[in-house]
């Protein structure tokens, strides 16, 4: 007897949270200018939830040659958001 395997959106909505690679994957087609809003908007939900404090983010101003360190600043930026809530 075959077990199917769960499809991906089926994993996602299982557990909520996103893979590494699919953050990844998603943050890599946005565009710059996206990029730095979801930037700016998850320091605020960090700094309203009081876990900003001993962050150290990206230096302003953040330019397209900061994209990849901005990437993976992001991700970092999602798991302290998912362990804070």
């Amino acid at each position: 007897m075959v077990i199917p395997m769960p499809s991906r959106e089926d994993q996602e909505q299982s557990n909520g949270e996103k893979t590494y690679q699919d953050l990844r994957s998603s943050y890599d087609e946005m565009n710059f200018d996206d990029l730095k809003t979801l930037y700016n908007g998850k320091i605020g939900e960090m700094s309203e939830l009081g876990i900003l404090e001993g962050f150290e983010g990206m230096k302003d101003p953040i330019t397209e040659e900061d994209k990849p360190k901005l990437l993976e600043t992001l991700i970092q930026m999602n798991d302290l958001l998912i362990q804070a809530k």
